[in-house]
């Protein structure tokens, strides 16, 4: 492969009118100095990047896509790493690519299709993981299942790996608004008067992710991992491997 936020906000808020200026918006007024990775992209760099010393630079670099990157900070994090790593998200990035690193606008509701193939510029070619933090609580459950078919058709065989945070039915603000859907629900947050959130059941992923050719290999689901401000989510935390 050549190239495949202060809190990350989600790549779609459904049922909201013009969801990319809105995001665009987002992100131009988010401090650019509020860039430290996650705590989920250091869990993944220390685990399954054998970055052991996380300021260290990788001597062999692997390909990532970051889906649903936000501002990119994670997507940095590993590019700085030594990683290849191909930033998305529904809203352009403010972050400048560089050798290691490239940003594309495009929809997850569109993985897989001619259209998102040519803008992401993948085609043929197989990566070492796709990244998902913090996004796929932000999209319906069609959404979720074309982007986890996707992700087990781009990932090499035997050895690429995905790896999912996401908000679990068991945080607090599960139940919380106007419900629109399976577990989803729109209600105020910092972010917006009409925030859409999905939340998701563990043992449902995992079995998702098995149903199409996946290995769990590490799967938990808890709070504290991550803390943004005041703010404290049960989040579900999966990595798996592709067959």
């Amino acid at each position: 492969m050549t190239h495949p936020a202060a809190c990350n906000p989600p790549i779609h808020t459904l049922e909201e009118s013009n969801v990319h200026d809105f995001w665009h918006n987002y992100y131009r007024k988010v401090q650019t100095n509020q860039q430290k990775p996650s705590d989920f992209a250091i869990f993944v760099a220390r685990q399954y990047l054998q970055a052991v010393d996380v300021d260290a630079v990788s001597e062999i670099g692997k390909s990532i896509v970051d889906l649903g990157c936000g501002l990119g900070r994670d997507s940095v994090f590993f590019a700085n790493l030594g990683h290849n790593v191909l930033g998305v998200d529904l809203s352009a990035s403010p972050i400048i690519s560089n050798a290691r690193l490239r940003f594309v606008q495009a929809d997850m509701g569109a993985l897989g299709s001619a259209s998102s193939a040519t803008e992401l510029g993948c085609h043929d070619f197989k990566v070492d993981m796709i990244y998902l933090r913090f996004c796929l609580h932000s999209v319906n459950e069609d959404v979720q299942s074309g982007t986890l078919s996707w992700a087990s058709r781009k990932l090499q065989s035997g050895s690429g790996f995905i790896c999912i945070e996401v908000r679990s039915t068991k945080d607090a603000l599960c139940g919380q608004g106007r419900q629109v859907g399976r577990n989803a629900y729109i209600a105020s947050s910092a972010h917006s008067a009409r925030h859409y959130r999905r939340f998701v059941v563990l043992d449902e992923l995992a079995n998702q992710l098995q149903a199409m050719h996946f290995d769990i290999v590490f799967s938990g689901e808890q709070c504290g991992w991550a803390i943004c401000q005041d703010e404290d989510p049960v989040v579900i935390r999966v990595v798996a491997q592709r067959r």
